[in-house]
Parts: structure tokens; C-alpha cells; sequence
């Protein structure tokens, strides 16, 4: 419903008949519609991190270099989005001034989306250590070190 009809447009009564749950169990799992509106933006953006960590796992396992990784990265970002048009709406439009904690929510993202793809970058500038490549650090990293207690990825520098 968020993406039909956005955050304001979309009424209760519509959410819980096209989840086809009542009221009373849209409240046992929502305190209110900006919470669901909230678990779904989170569910996208764990959609999407995990389509981005695959994708920087698959090209450092195969040694590609970094500018590889950022292409690999981008088209997983772009066909995660694509594979679910609703879900690519409400979290990178209907998200966006929806309410206070909607954007408060959405803020670290906004100011850290290129921050992967610039790292990448200053890291195919740096030699690489003795026997690694900078994408193969890059994957490791992604892989095992980015992956926060809400099922998130914790970035590391401005994204955190």
C-alpha cells in the first residue's frame, strides 16, 4: 500500500485487508503505521545489502579488480531493485520525508550510498598486501566484517 498509494495515502484499514490480517494482529506486530512502514524500509535495505555483499563476494573470489567489484555492485543494486518495483519505491522515495523517524532513518544512507564505490576506488589506488588483492580484501571485509545486529550491514566509516 505504501507504494501505491505513499505513506500519507495509505490507510490502515487498506494495510491489514491486503495483508489480509485484523487490526488486532497488525497491532501485536506495529505500534502504528510508521513502524510498519519503518520494518518494511529495513527489510529493503537488508535486500539490497545482501544482493550487494553477493555480488562483492562473487567478483573477489574470482580476482576481479576493484573498478569489476563497483560495476558488479552497482548491477546487483540495480536488479534487486528491479526484481521488486514496489519495494524499490518505498525505499528510495516513499521513505523520504514520510515522518521524523522515516527520515531520520533513511539519513545515514543518504550521506553514505557512494562511500562503498569511492573506498573501492582509493583501494585500487593502494598496493595491495602480500599476496592479496584489493579486491579480495574488499570482499573479505564485505563479507564478514559489515554484517550488523539488526541483520544490516554496518558500514565502516561514515556509514555507520
Amino acid at each position: 500500500m505504501f507504494a501505491a498509494r505513499g505513506y500519507a495515502g495509505a490507510a490502515l484499514d487498506e494495510i491489514v485487508a491486503r495483508a489480509r490480517v485484523s487490526r488486532t494482529t497488525f497491532y501485536v506486530f506495529f505500534q502504528n503505521k510508521e513502524e510498519c512502514l519503518l520494518a518494511v524500509y529495513r527489510l529493503g535495505r537488508e535486500r539490497i545489502a545482501e544482493a550487494i555483499a553477493d555480488a562483492a563476494v562473487r567478483t573477489a573470489e574470482h580476482g576481479l579488480s576493484p573498478p569489476a567489484l563497483i560495476r558488479a555492485e552497482v548491477r546487483a543494486t540495480l536488479a534487486a531493485y528491479a526484481a521488486d518495483p514496489a519495494l524499490a519505491r518505498i525505499v528510495l522515495i516513499e521513505i523520504v520525508s514520510a515522518t521524523p523517524a522515516a527520515e531520520e532513518a533513511h539519513a545515514p544512507v543518504k550521506d553514505c550510498r557512494a562511500w562503498p564505490s569511492e573506498r573501492r576506488r582509493s583501494e585500487a589506488t593502494a598496493k595491495p598486501a602480500s599476496g592479496s588483492t584489493a579486491a579480495g580484501v574488499s570482499g573479505q571485509r564485505f563479507r564478514h566484517g559489515w554484517h550488523g545486529s539488526d541483520g544490516l550491514r554496518e558500514a565502516e566509516g561514515p556509514c555507520r
